[in-house]
């Protein structure tokens, strides 16, 4: 039973993890503006049980990556974004469903 409570502890620690985001990269200074751009990620959730424990995260780690990529591919030639701001949505059902999406001016450069 010892062992079934450290293997179960193990796995939770484990899965709560994800490599650091880097969202914003450096910009020649022959940057130019293509105007402003919103782009939006899949929806990830946490699961777990009654509303004050969820705590299993499920198709978390890629939300901020996926609104950024979206951001850039609604500007033709956009290849970073600046003055970002991030926002993240969030409902109940049979956990919290947590959406980000990111807003920020694209960037082009030659």
């Amino acid at each position: 039973m010892k062992l079934i409570y450290i293997l179960l502890v193990y796995l939770t620690i484990i899965n709560c993890q994800s490599d650091e985001v880097k969202i914003i990269k450096a910009t020649p200074k022959n940057a130019k503006s293509l105007g402003m751009v919103e782009g939006e990620s899949s929806c990830g959730m946490l699961l777990g049980g009654p509303t004050a424990y969820n705590f299993i995260p499920i198709f978390l780690n890629d939300r901020v990556e996926g609104a950024y990529e979206n951001a850039l591919k609604k500007a033709p030639k956009a290849k970073a974004l600046t003055k970002i701001s991030i926002k993240e949505d969030w409902f109940w059902a049979l956990g919290f469903v947590r959406c980000m999406s990111i807003k920020g001016e694209a960037l082009t450069w030659e």
